[in-house]
């Protein structure tokens, strides 16, 4: 199987820049200013004017360094180029993000100069970050000629885009999340993309009204909005009143009644976001745009019946010989009274020595755990032990969406020239499921490789997988999870590749809405992890963190609230917590689930 590459890293360009900041590709729109009442200036980060009798190699090095600058589309780099290389280039399409200046190196002569230097990560057009696995060196050349006696920059490659180092990088932009509503399901998908604090409000509306990124459409409610525009290229924000009014183009009148409701609930939770921002409102021709069912003021999406899933709400549940209880992130040894915020705890199942790798529903009122064959699912609805029928081996273990669990495996029918004999499997858990059965979900991509690790996203709308090929190679992958109109999982959409740091890849989880936490290592011929073990938090819009883990692990568990509630487990059932640059090991537990993950 060959899995497209995830380049998940946007630069979304300044205030007063010519380009098309967060709108997709085939937009025709070009936004000349990105404003907002609650704009900021721009760091002028790296930026020095040029000065008289500076060489030919330092007119090229101050140009770049001046890339970290996007006052007045670039206005101080501008100056180191001609008048007709100035007007041709066009500094929006992203940025190129370089281990830092030191790292530059400046050659030629001649007319033509080189610079050299380490990439660390790439932004391009659509607001995303896509770290460059592993540091690569990139180089640009340049001509160059004399302007009244003085060197200047006279062509450049084409479509250059600016060089920023990544600790200017982080000092001018920061991530936002733009919110998509899913398909058959009424929650909200969280996409990352990466702005400056200038014209926020403006480029996080036009972001969420441009088409999202190419792994989610298919799950993503999004029918034809790529046609609905900002109707004039400014968000205005009431300072007094928190109020973003957002004039959309009159091609939003020919929505219907629940596509309208859902830009409302998209446009309210991406909005909101930015620090000058309390509600929005959404007009067309300077009047409301109406729905039925629409509140007055709406002011967060749960008032427009979307929800926002919180990750990790519903706390933890630790498992000690064969009891199951309650407890609190972060604080193994604590009893916590409650699991899912809207539902009064479940009591939880005894489970016997027969199975591990546990799973549960937000509320805990379903379990699932593998045999320790790895070749079965036992099942409790409501403390009622319910088996599942033998279908497949190498299970993984289950994630939950809902009432559904969702478990990988091979069938046995290794070897074939075009099949790997592996599947994806969901098991409804609902009381009302009647006979627990495995039921197989669409994944015609998946060809001759297998799915060693698979974890739902808090919301329940996107899948990492760890996906092993026939040559061994193991790699990380995001896709969407499909949905009938009834909202019952059906199949995965093609997965695309995450760049990770790291060799021998065994697990991943959801650290956060946003993040992966991925564990490597090396596995014996027994399939038991062995030798040193290394954990990445890896950023889908962003760049990665590397740390050891204890050696042998082969598990990862995290809370989806961020790195601090991150678990490893290993084969005998010792659990170790992070804890600051520490692992301690959980000498109460063997095992540990994250409802509804």
């Amino acid at each position: 199987m060959k899995v497209r590459p995830l380049w998940a890293l946007v630069l979304v360009l300044p205030l007063g820049l010519t380009g098309c900041a967060g709108l997709a590709t085939s937009s025709d729109v070009r936004a000349e200013q990105a404003i907002s009442n609650a704009a900021v200036p721009y760091l002028n980060v790296g930026a020095l004017d040029p000065v008289e009798g500076q060489s030919a190699k330092e007119i090229v090095r101050y140009f770049v360094l001046a890339g970290g600058s996007l006052v007045d589309d670039y206005g101080v780099a501008r100056k180191y180029l001609t008048a007709e290389a100035s007007a041709g280039w066009m500094p929006s399409e992203g940025a190129t993000v370089t281990t830092g200046e030191s790292d530059y190196r400046v050659t030629g002569s001649s007319g033509r100069i080189t610079i050299s230097g380490r990439q660390q990560a790439s932004l391009d057009a659509r607001g995303h970050v896509a770290e460059s696995v592993p540091v690569t060196s990139t180089r640009a050349s340049f001509g160059v000629s004399k302007v009244g006696g003085e060197w200047r920059i006279s062509s450049l490659p084409k479509a250059f885009r600016p060089w920023i180092t990544d600790i200017d990088f982080r000092r001018v932009f920061s991530p936002r999340p733009i919110y998509f509503p899913a398909a058959n399901l009424k929650v909200l998908v969280p996409d990352v993309q990466w702005y400056p604090d200038a014209g926020l409000a403006t480029a996080a509306a036009r972001a969420a009204l441009a088409a999202p990124p190419p792994w989610l459409r298919k799950v993503l409610n999004s029918p034809d909005k790529s046609r609905i525009r900002l109707a004039i290229n400014a968000v205005p924000v009431d300072l007094n009143t928190g109020l973003a009014t957002i004039a959309l183009s009159s091609q939003a009148l020919a929505a219907d009644g629940p596509t309208r409701i859902a830009l409302w609930a998209a446009m309210t939770a991406t909005l909101t976001t930015v620090p000058s921002v309390t509600r929005v409102e959404l007009t067309v021709n300077g009047s409301r745009l109406t729905a039925a069912g629409l509140p007055a003021e709406p002011l967060i999406a749960s008032d427009l019946g979307y929800q926002v899933v919180a990750p990790g709400g519903a706390g933890l549940i630790a498992r000690r010989s064969s009891n199951l209880s309650w407890k609190r992130p972060g604080v193994v040894g604590t009893s916590r009274p409650s699991g899912d915020p809207d539902s009064p705890p479940a009591p939880l199942p005894r489970i016997g020595a027969n199975f591990y790798a546990i799973a549960a529903d937000r509320t805990g009122s379903s379990v699932a755990a593998l045999s320790t064959d790895r070749r079965s699912v036992g099942v409790w609805t409501a403390l009622k032990y319910r088996p599942v029928t033998t279908f497949a081996d190498n299970l993984t273990r289950p994630s939950f969406t809902g009432k559904v669990a969702l478990v990988a495996g091979t069938t046995g029918s290794q070897g074939r020239d075009t099949t790997s004999g592996a599947g994806v499997w969901a098991i409804d858990t609902g009381p009302k499921a009647g006979q627990v059965r495995a039921r197989s979900l669409s994944t015609p991509w998946l060809q001759r490789s297998t799915v060693v690790a698979l974890k739902l996203s808090p919301e329940g709308v996107r899948v990492t997988m760890v996906l092993r090929g026939p040559d061994g190679d193991s790699q990380v992958a995001v896709a969407g999870l499909l949905r009938d109109a009834r909202g019952t999982p059906i199949g995965i959409s093609k997965p695309v590749s995450v760049p990770v740091g790291i060799d021998s890849i065994i697990d991943v989880a959801w650290s956060d809405d946003a993040s992966l936490i991925v564990l490597g290592g090396k596995v014996g011929s027994d399939g038991r992890a062995v030798g040193n073990s290394t954990i990445a938090q890896v950023a889908l819009s962003g760049q990665s963190d590397v740390f050891d883990a204890p050696a042998g692990v082969q598990e990862v568990v995290a809370t989806a609230v961020g790195p601090g509630d991150v678990f490893v487990l290993d084969h005998r059932g010792s659990v170790w917590l992070r804890e600051g640059a520490n692992w301690v090991r959980q000498s109460e537990i063997n095992d540990v689930a994250v409802p509804g993950a």
